[in-house]
């Protein structure tokens, strides 16, 4: 799928901003310690920054694994996403223009479909109604 080869392409190019730097910290550190500018505080500091990168890509190495995995078992994942996301911007929406909450919303939903089960009853009862009658 175009989207999920662009979205691990958007993660791997993240991976390689996070090494690139942690590279470039690693340069400045060996850079200040043979300019003599190297203390101990900054050099800790700079140590670090380094174990955070390096954390950084690890943790991003194992979502971009769990991403693949989500996306083998919901090929469609993003298109269910955003398929969901829309439903409830409309359900918002629609709550917004009666003034209520989404969740109260959902209350008046349940009890209006109990009106509505039991309008639809009568209207199919009340012709049996006047033919018995």
């Amino acid at each position: 799928n175009k989207e999920n080869i662009a979205e691990d392409n958007g993660l791997q190019d993240v991976r390689s901003f996070l090494e690139d730097y942690a590279e470039r910290i690693i340069v400045l550190q060996n850079q200040l310690r043979q300019s003599g500018c190297g203390k101990a505080s900054l050099d800790a500091k700079v140590d670090m920054a380094y174990s955070s990168l390096q954390d950084g890509v690890s943790a991003l190495n194992k979502a971009m694994k769990a991403i693949r995995e989500v996306n083998k078992s919901v090929p469609n994942f993003r298109n269910q996403l955003t398929a969901i996301a829309a439903v409830k911007v409309e359900w918002e929406n629609l709550a917004r223009k009666h003034g209520v909450t989404p969740m109260e919303l959902n209350d008046l939903k349940a009890m209006w479909s109990k009106d509505i089960t039991s309008m639809s009853n009568l209207a199919t009862s009340l012709p049996l109604v006047i033919q018995e009658e």
